[in-house]
């Protein structure tokens, strides 16, 4: 009898236990808590922007190759998640590896949503070749945060991306965002007005150009601490042009991508839930909206400022001077290799204010018109590689600042030395 008895009570408790999830309460996936997962609940945008023209199917990706992945990935995993089952815009499959881009598999999604992937995603040429005709034959492709920096060593992928590269302050820094484009249907959640946010802010390599994308936010720098705590990478772009999400299409596909989304707290926010709703939608193919570059094709903003860089104008001495010095106030602010933890060869040199500066009377001739130019990294180092061993270490040294002013000095030694990746050619006076 007192055997049975502990059998009902044990059948009870579990039953008690099992309970919620059969009335029908969903576990928090794993990194993600149960305060966590009802304020991005409660979030939810409550109906999707467009009518699906069918019945779509969204492939999420999170794989993250050599490093352990930014904590909001769980985060952006659920809340896309429940957004398509929310407002029926879409059905989601989260594959946490390459099984799913396989091309056989791939062509049964309407588009593909990379969350913070890292490293080499790509990593054969049947996936390559099977991605780019994907999107290029008509696929979609959302992306956020750590996606500018997924197979590196696929250039293909930063062209239907749009951008490179993911030099950033600190991870909380407070920017003003300004919307570029207010009439898309991609910002109606944020009412035509500009709004605050803090989180890890990228600044963009080529191939990024307003040439190439339709921007849709950007950093508001007239309203915004642009030296918030400590650099990581080349932070100073000289166009003063910083995008924080941008629409573009490739061939017969659509590319939406932002890069908000190192903090999990970015999936909680309401107004970036609608933004990241619409992205989507857009890259499925059911929502319409303006993809046509922001700028004139190559044409872009100034490459640097009239002061210092023009049409084959003379660098004073005097913006030499200007110019280091806005340098090394930069690097005073950065700490000790030790307390951060950062490579010391690159931390001494920016404590020493050993940074490139112009020589005086060096002309700089303007090839061509393009505002990325200077962030373009490989390419410059391949274009050295005629360069004596002393020059290659200084560009080694300084491949963390993507200034055209410490390339340039590396290059000053070589009259008429030519960058054609970059479109710059230096001359000695």
């Amino acid at each position: 009898m007192r055997r049975a008895l502990s059998r009902w009570i044990a059948r009870l408790a579990l039953t008690l236990l099992l309970l919620p999830t059969a009335a029908g309460a969903e576990k928090p996936p794993d990194g993600v808590s149960a305060e966590e997962h009802a304020a991005i609940e409660q979030t939810l945008p409550a109906s999707a922007p467009a009518k699906p023209a069918t019945a779509r199917r969204l492939l999420v990706v999170d794989l993250n190759v050599g490093r352990g992945g930014h904590p909001s990935i769980p985060h952006a995993n659920l809340a896309v998640r429940l957004m398509g089952e929310r407002t029926g815009a879409y059905e989601t499959v989260v594959c946490h590896d390459r099984s799913m881009l396989a091309p056989e598999r791939l062509k049964t999604f309407d588009a593909v949503f990379l969350n913070n992937t890292i490293g080499p995603l790509f990593n054969t040429p049947e996936l390559r070749d099977g991605f780019a005709a994907f999107i290029a034959g008509g696929g979609g492709l959302a992306a956020n945060h750590a996606v500018t920096v997924t197979s590196k060593d696929w250039p293909a992928f930063g062209e239907i991306l749009g951008a490179r590269g993911a030099a950033h302050r600190d991870a909380d820094e407070k920017v003003t965002v300004r919307l570029d484009d207010p009439d898309s249907p991609l910002n109606a959640a944020f009412g035509g007005k500009p709004f605050t946010i803090a989180d890890e802010i990228f600044r963009f390599q080529a191939p990024y150009s307003r040439g190439r994308v339709h921007v849709l936010l950007s950093v508001d720098v007239a309203r915004t601490d642009m030296n918030q705590g400590r650099p990581r990478g080349g932070c100073i772009r000289p166009d003063n042009d910083y995008p924080i999400s941008w629409i573009r299409r490739h061939g017969r596909g659509r590319v939406f991508y932002c890069s908000l989304g190192h903090n999990p707290y970015v999936f909680w926010d309401e107004r970036m839930l609608h933004h990241f709703l619409a992205g989507i939608q857009f890259a499925l193919g059911d929502l319409e909206a303006d993809a046509s570059p922001s700028a004139a094709p190559d044409a872009g903003r100034p490459v640097m400022e009239e002061r210092s860089m023009g049409s084959a104008r003379w660098v004073s001495g005097a913006t030499a001077r200007e110019a280091a010095s806005q340098q090394r106030t930069e690097a005073d602010k950065a700490p000790s290799p030790r307390a951060t933890g950062h490579p010391p060869y690159l931390s001494s040199a920016r404590r020493r204010g050993a940074v490139g500066t112009p020589r005086a009377g060096m002309r700089l001739a303007a090839t061509r018109a393009e505002p990325t130019a200077p962030y373009l990294e490989e390419p410059y180092l391949n274009a050295i590689s005629g360069l004596p061993r002393s020059a290659k270490t200084k560009a080694r040294r300084f491949r963390d600042n993507y200034s055209l002013i410490a390339r340039v000095y590396l290059i000053a030694g070589k009259p008429g030395f030519k960058l054609p990746d970059l479109g710059y050619a230096a001359h000695s006076k």
